[in-house]
């Protein structure tokens, strides 16, 4: 689960929502962005009511829940040749532009 801080949350809150998580037999990773902090979770399944505890923590703006792992690419992706095709795309639609001809009149002789 990924726990999300408050805008400008103190460092005492910080810490003690790490001090829980670790109480309550996770393993946290702390990111740090310009304005905010998110607390990942690594462990079992929260279930709602853990998450409403941690929620009720001072300095916690939200907690969610990962589902499944994120990754750059998955399994639904396919490559084909240059073209990454995924579900729901016409394979006509490439995301990598492929080269221009120049029109006869603008080539070089």
């Amino acid at each position: 689960m990924v726990i999300v801080m408050q805008k400008g949350a103190a460092p005492e809150a910080r810490e003690r929502v790490l001090n829980e998580v670790v109480k309550l037999g996770f393993t946290p990773h702390v990111s740090e962005g310009e304005s905010r902090t998110l607390i990942g979770a690594i462990g079992p399944a929260p279930n709602e009511e853990l998450r409403e505890h941690l929620r009720a923590l001072p300095g916690v703006e939200t907690v969610v829940r990962i589902t499944k792992p994120y990754k750059l690419a998955n399994r639904s992706d396919l490559l084909l040749g240059r073209q990454l095709l995924r579900p729901g795309i016409s394979p006509r639609r490439t995301l990598h532009r492929t080269r221009r001809r120049q029109p006869p009149h603008l080539r070089p002789s």
